[in-house]
Order: structure tokens, then C-alpha cells, then sequence
């Protein structure tokens, strides 16, 4: 995950899809929160959290300048900080990976057996817009498929907080939140065959990426 910086005073909304919240940078003093303020807990750099049954969290900066943050979900708990690589705990070590790797995944494994895939069944959609205070349906419903894996990145020009939803009564009060923009993408991974909708919280116009993975 891209290192945010959170103004003073402020807050940043975030889904959690992995079990463990490894931080590993951190500028300041930082508070990790529910959203509905349940609970919260003071973090500190090079600390690991459990986050397991969390789906979403609310990280807060306390003090009067602003902060910045690098924070990795994963089903695994990771040790060291930005500037010191990144080392699995279990070796071996993993020193931090400085440029994009391309994965071509040639088959998957179900039930014991192997299905070869193909490339057809990866589908990149254009960018869509999103005005403010608008919802629009990113993803419609796939009945032909066996599954669908589908990737949904918040990538606006500026921060942007949007709500995603699998009906069209997604709102500003309702759905995951997804604050993020092109520089500090916020995304999330389901497994759905239903349609997806988002609702653009925010004063500014939105972009939202989709890919979607069937077979």
C-alpha cells in the first residue's frame, strides 16, 4: 500500500480483506478506530494487529502536523519498515519489491482438480465516472460464469471518498468505504456474480477502475 499522508486532526476510512495490519512507517503518535467508535487502539511502527472479523477501520492522527503512514494488510504477519525492507517473519526474507511484477496465472485448482485458464476470462473495464453525490452501477450481474473474482480501485484525480454496494440503495451512509485517488488507490477484492454499485460521496468527480476475473 502507497504511504498516505492524514492532515492533522483528520481521519482515513479503510476495508480490511486480510487478517493481519502490519505498520510499517509511521511519523507519529496514530490511533487505529471502528468506524462506529466500538473501540480503539493506539499504534505504534513495526507493530502487527489481529484484525481478524474487522472488515473495516478508521485511522485517526491526534496531533497538530500532519502524518504519514505506510500500512500492509496480509494473512501473514510482516516485520520492518519502509525504509528497511520488508522481512516475512518465517524465512525466507523478502527485501522490498521496487518495481511492478506481471503474473500470468495458467490454471487453477478446485476440488483436486486442475483447470487450465484462459486469458479471455480477465476483463479490464475502461475507467467509469462517478459525479458527486451520484451512484452508478460499475458491474452488472453475471449469470453465465461458474464464479467471478472482481477488483474494484478508487483512482480519482484527488482524494475521494466513494461507497460500494451490491444494490442500488448504496448511499453515503451505506456500503464499504473507499477513500482513495490515483496516487493512494483504495481497492477491493470480492467474489460476486451480482451486480456492484457505488455511490460517489464526495464534492468532487470520481473514477472508478474495475477488473473482473471469470471462469
Amino acid at each position: 500500500m502507497p504511504v498516505i499522508t492524514i492532515p492533522a486532526g483528520e481521519t482515513r476510512p479503510f476495508a480490511n480483506t486480510k487478517r493481519f495490519l502490519n505498520v510499517l512507517d509511521l511519523s507519529g503518535p496514530t490511533l487505529i478506530k471502528s468506524p462506529y467508535d466500538e473501540w480503539e487502539q493506539t499504534i505504534k511502527q513495526g507493530w502487527t494487529l489481529d484484525l481478524q472479523g474487522v472488515n473495516q477501520f478508521v485511522i485517526e492522527n491526534p496531533s497538530n502536523a500532519a502524518l504519514t503512514v505506510e500500512i500492509e494488510s496480509s494473512p501473514f504477519p510482516i516485520q520492518g519498515g519502509a525504509a528497511e525492507g520488508v522481512e516475512i517473519t518465517n524465512t525466507p526474507t523478502i527485501k522490498r519489491i521496487e518495481e511492478a511484477i506481471q503474473v500470468n496465472a495458467q490454471a487453477t485448482v478446485e476440488n483436486g482438480k486442475m483447470t487450465i485458464r484462459s486469458g479471455a476470462g480477465v476483463v479490464a473495464h475502461g475507467d467509469i465516472e462517478v459525479q458527486p453525490l451520484q451512484r452508478v452501477k460499475v458491474l452488472s450481474a453475471d449469470a453465465a460464469s461458474l464464479g467471478r473474482s472482481v477488483t474494484i480501485a478508487n483512482v480519482s484525480a484527488s482524494l475521494t471518498q466513494l461507497r460500494l454496494g451490491a444494490d442500488n440503495t448504496v448511499s453515503e451512509q451505506k456500503g464499504l468505504p473507499l477513500y482513495g485517488s490515483s496516487d493512494a488507490p483504495a481497492s477491493f477484492e470480492v467474489d460476486t456474480l451480482g451486480e456492484l454499485y457505488v455511490y460517489n460521496a464526495s464534492n468532487n468527480v470520481a473514477h472508478v477502475s474495475v477488473l473482473e476475473v471469470t471462469r
